[in-house]
């Protein structure tokens, strides 16, 4: 074990690394807290600095704060988010107390390295106390809901971006494949015609409805509750603190926000946060959808769809040389950018037996998935630039998909999709002379015609 220090807070004394930055309250955390090794992300870490900036600032311009102490947690607040000091924040996600320990954790680490700036000791606090000073007119109750709507607007613009991209790329192959005439599917079986333009043009238009849906969710994010201190009611700030707090955090990030209205409703319902994961989740279910479907039109190339062609971006095999995987929609639909979205709701994820996670400690973690998603949707672009026609539509458009049945007796037609002999339940059957226009099994998409119609699907391109 390397040198440490003495701290005492309450509770009594605590041994802390002698080069740490942060304090007791934080190494109780550690100590209390060991359960997924992960640590906050960048962007919460981010939001949580620049409210302890706005504080500081605020009570500066207020006169509330000694000029030389706010201006010493001013530039601590700058180092780290320059991007210093970033291993110094060691709270687990998977933590009680709707977020104190990663508070306090701020808090004791801006006012050590500010104490240093000052000529001060780590432990010592003075002249800059992380209680008395740095979380001067804050509570962990105000603090962490703020953190939560600052760190997933803060990635907002770039989430909107990539979905963007990837839209315009889904739209442009749907023009690149209009004159393209293939099958239809419902239920994995043969329907009417479809063009190959229609099916990627939908695809771009679903990626645009949900960047729409996600933007008018994160728009309720921008009321923001700081100023409430510990129950809302604002005890302990003075009167101009809110709508101060408001204007610097607005011109720190060039976010668009909000002073909220209420501020006690925005303490103690997370409703707005759980609105804008619920369209990320939506987003993530549409886009799954869609990296199903590409597996589905790529899968082959002999015996599957084998409609379109995607880049191949790796070997697919250690044993079937020439193997190729839709590797990218695989990464989509299982492992990747959208399955993460889904995975960060706390339902989904194992807890600790010993713990009951705090749904604001959930909301903040799913700021993760937006982040990692962002990445996640530009290899989706780039491998969706590279898609083309498969064989079917491409080198044999010849080639036809062909549903046929046999004509019997009386006019009864069965399908040629039948079970075996004898076996008479589950088979697709038109009744074409009694029952009309319509046939048996059918979902909806029935033909006009008689017994003696055929079924003819062709994948020709139009003139």
């Amino acid at each position: 074990m390397g040198q440490t220090r003495i701290e005492r807070d309450p509770l009594g004394e605590l041994p802390v690394p002698t080069e740490a930055l942060w304090g007791i309250q934080t190494e109780r955390a550690r100590q209390n807290f060991p359960i997924s090794n992960l640590r906050p992300l960048p962007a919460f870490v981010d939001a949580v600095i620049l409210i302890k900036k706005a504080a500081a600032l605020t009570h500066r311009e207020t006169g509330r704060l000694d000029r030389k102490l706010a201006d010493a947690i001013i530039a601590a607040a700058d180092e780290v988010l320059a991007g210093g000091h970033r291993d110094q924040f060691v709270v687990d996600p998977y933590q009680a107390g709707a977020g104190t320990s990663h508070n306090m954790n701020g808090n004791e680490v801006l006012a050590n390295r500010a104490n240093e700036l000052l000529g001060g000791k780590r432990g010592d606090y003075k002249p800059v106390h992380p209680n008395d000073h740095v979380n001067m007119a804050q509570s962990t109750n105000d603090v962490i809901p703020t953190a939560i709507r600052l760190g997933a607007l803060s990635q907002l613009a770039a989430l909107t971006e990539s979905l963007t991209r990837l839209a315009r790329a889904c739209l442009a192959k749907g023009e690149a494949f209009d004159n393209i005439v293939k099958s239809g599917r419902t239920h994995l079986q043969d329907a009417t015609p479809i063009r190959l333009g229609q099916e990627f043009t939908a695809f771009g238009h679903t990626v645009e409805r949900n960047r729409d849906r996600i933007t008018r969710a994160a728009d309720d994010l921008r009321d923001l509750g700081i100023g409430g201190t510990a129950v809302g009611t604002g005890l302990n700030a003075e009167p101009q603190y809110p709508a101060l707090m408001v204007t610097h955090l607005r011109a720190m990030t060039g976010l668009e926000l909000r002073e909220g209205k209420d501020r006690v409703q925005l303490m103690q319902s997370l409703g707005d946060a759980a609105a804008f994961s619920g369209a990320l989740r939506t987003y993530a279910a549409d886009l799954g959808k869609i990296a199903g479907d590409l597996r589905l039109l790529a899968s082959g190339p002999r015996t599957g769809f084998a409609e379109i062609l995607l880049p191949a971006v790796q070997p697919g095999s250690s044993i079937m040389p020439g193997k190729v995987n839709p590797s990218i929609p695989e990464h989509h639909g299982r492992g990747g950018g959208a399955a993460r979205i889904e995975r960060h709701d706390a339902r989904h994820r194992p807890q600790h037996p010993d713990v009951d996670d705090d749904p604001q400690q959930r909301h903040a973690r799913a700021g993760g998935a937006l982040r990692r998603g962002h990445r996640s949707q530009r290899r989706a672009e780039r491998a969706l630039a590279g898609a083309q026609p498969g064989a079917r539509h491409g080198a044999r458009p010849q080639d036809r998909l062909r549903r046929s049945r046999e004509v019997g007796e009386g006019g009864r037609g069965e399908e040629c999709h039948r079970t075996p002999a004898g076996d008479r339940e589950g088979t697709v059957e038109r009744e074409g002379a009694r029952r009309g226009p319509r046939f048996a099994g059918d979902d909806g998409a029935g033909r006009a015609g008689g017994a003696e119609e055929a079924v003819t699907l062709t994948t020709e391109t139009r003139a």
